[in-house]
């Protein structure tokens, strides 16, 4: 009888790796909620076993031919998984503004229905989105799901003032429109009398 070998139990792991890999990728934000920056650490500790897992399916196609197509097979899930874009389901944005720091920027777009999306962009390259519900009336936004985490700066309302999005003040009342403390509006379709002033 022929014993096992360690290498004869590569689909089952390259497969339940690689299906954790990608619901983690495809739900991070959900995912993240719940982890914070633990989630980092595991998507990237699954991130390395995954790619090791791939590599070794793609060297041997004839010798392993299993192994070459599920390795395939994965690629093309992680590349639709990664190419995948959910707003492409949503309407048009009717506001999109972004603050810049010294140590990240944030994007934020308002759509139509009423949904948000922040997209972080923080040090060395990565990216993070966030959803929530964001409602504008007149001359303010009301935060009603916040987009972003936990340690959110959001406040429940921001003041939009010319092609500014305030989201603090002064003591003395004054927007605070100082070097990374508000948004610059760089869209505003939401109402024809709020069209974005240049500076």
């Amino acid at each position: 009888m022929k014993e096992p070998k360690i290498s004869d139990a590569f689909p089952i792991v390259l497969i339940l790796i690689g299906a954790s890999f990608n619901l983690i990728y495809f739900f991070y934000e959900t995912f993240y909620r719940f982890l914070f920056i633990y989630a980092e650490y595991i998507f990237l500790f699954l991130f390395f076993v995954f790619s090791f897992l791939v590599l070794f399916g793609l060297c041997e196609p004839k010798k392993k031919p299993l192994y070459f197509k599920l390795s395939l097979t994965f690629i093309l899930i992680t590349t639709l998984v990664h190419f995948y874009n959910p707003n492409w389901f949503r309407g048009a944005s009717i506001l999109e503004a972004n603050l810049v720091d010294d140590l990240s920027a944030i994007e934020l777009t308002i759509y139509e229905d009423d949904s948000c999306v922040s997209k972080i962009h923080m040090m060395f390259g990565f990216t993070n989105d966030f959803s929530g519900v964001c409602l504008i009336e007149d001359e303010k936004i009301f935060f009603i799901e916040d987009p972003y985490d936990i340690n959110s700066f959001y406040p429940d309302t921001a003041f939009i003032i010319e092609n500014k999005m305030i989201i603090r003040f002064h003591d003395n009342r004054e927007p605070d429109s100082t070097y990374g403390s508000f948004f610059r509006i760089t869209k505003n379709t939401f109402s024809s009398s709020q069209k974005v002033q240049p500076d």
